[in-house]
């Protein structure tokens, strides 16, 4: 795919994301490629703690955007609609630091009915974050 498609369907995908949970926490989608994709979101006063530091469920939810990003793209058009994310596990490493997460999804399994994800979070130093492991369930027709 050449660089101005990818560059539409970047902001396609962006624009798809108005008024719902993306949008209202500042998650961006980013890049994309054969078998990954990534995306950011703010570390600020939607995605942390009253202590400033950042919410877990946040970097869960980040985490599992991507993921379904990641899956959706790799289906036919028709059957975008088809995939549900069963079950994500997190392990939180280290407290973020900066004012951004950059987040980077990966497939571990891409099979006809389940998707594995791995998807690493990291902070504006570049330190690992967190990663969590989602699957992904593609409903069959």
């Amino acid at each position: 795919m050449n660089e101005e498609k990818k560059k539409e369907l970047l902001q396609w995908y962006n624009t798809f994301s108005k008024d719902c949970y993306l949008e209202n926490n500042g998650i961006v989608f980013t890049d994309f490629g054969e078998g990954w994709a990534e995306g950011t979101m703010p570390l600020d006063h939607r995605t942390c703690r009253h202590d400033g530091a950042m919410h877990g469920g946040a970097n869960v939810a980040f985490a599992e955007t991507l993921a379904g990003w990641l899956g959706i793209m790799s289906l036919p058009v028709e059957k975008s609609g088809d995939l549900f994310g069963v079950s994500i596990t997190a392990n939180h490493i280290h407290q973020a630091k900066g004012n951004l997460i950059t987040g980077r999804a990966e497939f571990v399994h891409k099979g006809h009915s389940t998707q594995v994800i791995k998807v690493e979070l990291r902070d504006t130093t570049g330190t690992l974050v967190t990663v969590c492991t989602v699957t992904n369930l593609i409903k069959s027709t």
